[in-house]
């Protein structure tokens, strides 16, 4: 049986999980295709490997690591991009 002090630890740890996700998400939409895109989250964010993520997605293993090389060029790109807009408002 759960405790209190158990139940309120998860609670704060599944609405802060949600955020991140939700934070994630967004941070992702400018990747250009929904299939990089979810490869990326498939990968970073549920942790399957490649072979794990080609059977889900009934796709070859090179084409999940070349949707993925894709959508990390993009994201480092969007993220650059951020930064250098944070960098010129300060």
């Amino acid at each position: 049986m759960e405790t209190a002090r158990e139940k309120r630890f998860l609670a704060a740890h599944t609405a802060c999980h949600d955020e991140v996700y939700h934070y994630f998400r967004r941070r992702t939409e400018g990747i250009t295709t929904a299939e990089d895109r979810e490869v990326l989250l498939l990968t970073y964010w549920d942790g399957f490997t490649s072979a794990e993520v080609s059977q889900l997605l009934n796709v070859t293993a090179p084409a999940v690591r070349m949707r993925l090389h894709r959508a990390r060029k993009e994201l480092s790109r969007l993220l650059l991009s951020d930064q250098a807009t944070e960098e010129r408002q300060q």
